[in-house]
């Protein structure tokens, strides 16, 4: 008896096989890289904040028309300028450029791509409209400190993003 010779299409089914194996493995490379590398950074409270935005709207409207401005700088404390140990330093004016006393300064400090270093400080009063705090930050990089300047009913309030060595 003579053995039966292989047919010539028998590879077909493998074909599917292959593809599918494809898929799989492509699919199991993006899971991987969507859970590990994601940073935790999310907003909280969204749906509120999405229902205040037309007040959030009215709020800039009167913000320009006060008219103050802030320089926001930070000033190493290190000789070399390479240190996350220094100075938040803002000057405010109003809309004469005279510089503005008796606020109320508070500043948050956010790094914008790692969720657990933000912290929340207040600004002293060094005199002509200048406040300022010294701080240390836990990591170099990118930061953004967002003030939020009152006096009386008056409100102000930017975000100002800082490089630190």
């Amino acid at each position: 008896m003579m053995a039966q010779a292989r047919q010539r299409s028998w590879w077909y089914p493998w074909i599917f096989v292959a593809f599918f194996a494809v898929i799989i493995t492509v699919n199991g490379i993006m899971i991987y890289f969507a859970t590990s590398t994601f940073t935790g950074l999310e907003t909280d409270k969204h749906y509120v904040k999405g229902l205040k935005y037309n007040d959030n709207l009215e709020g800039v409207k009167k913000q320009a028309e006060m008219g103050w401005k802030d320089t926001t700088s930070w000033v190493a404390i290190a000789e070399d300028g390479l240190s996350r140990s220094g100075r938040i330093n803002t000057v405010f004016q109003d809309k004469d450029g005279k510089p503005l006393k008796g606020l109320t300064i508070k500043a948050m400090v956010i790094r914008p791509t790692h969720a657990g270093y933000d912290m929340d400080v207040d600004l002293q009063s060094a005199g002509m409209g200048t406040y300022e705090l010294a701080v240390t930050l836990p990591l170099p990089g990118l930061w953004d400190v967002r003030l939020l300047a009152s006096r009386g009913e008056e409100h102000y309030q930017r975000v100002q993003r800082l490089y630190i060595k």
